[in-house]
């Protein structure tokens, strides 16, 4: 959950900069290259959450496709659920 935040908040803030700080190439840049990073490292956790879950003989928690992009998409759908079923 922690990665699936961490991309969500990354995709906004390079969002945002690329909407108020058009000009500023360099900042883009370094947020581009800490999105990627992040993206990585969530596409590697749902891959060891998911082995997990094949140990234990449970429903894997990500069932899509292996595009980096449905990833992404499905940590967005999960940050969404858990503010929508907060208390």
């Amino acid at each position: 959950m922690e990665q699936c935040i961490k991309y969500v908040e990354i995709v906004v803030q390079q969002g945002g900069a690329m909407y108020l700080d058009a000009g500023k190439l360099e900042e883009l840049a370094e947020i581009d290259r800490r999105r990627t990073g992040i993206h990585n490292s969530l596409i590697a956790k749902i891959a060891a959450v998911n082995r997990l879950c094949e140990g234990y003989g449970v429903e894997k928690v990500y069932n899509g496709g292996d595009h980096r992009r449905e990833k992404g998409d499905f940590a967005e759908r999960l940050v969404a659920a858990y503010f929508a079923d907060r208390v």
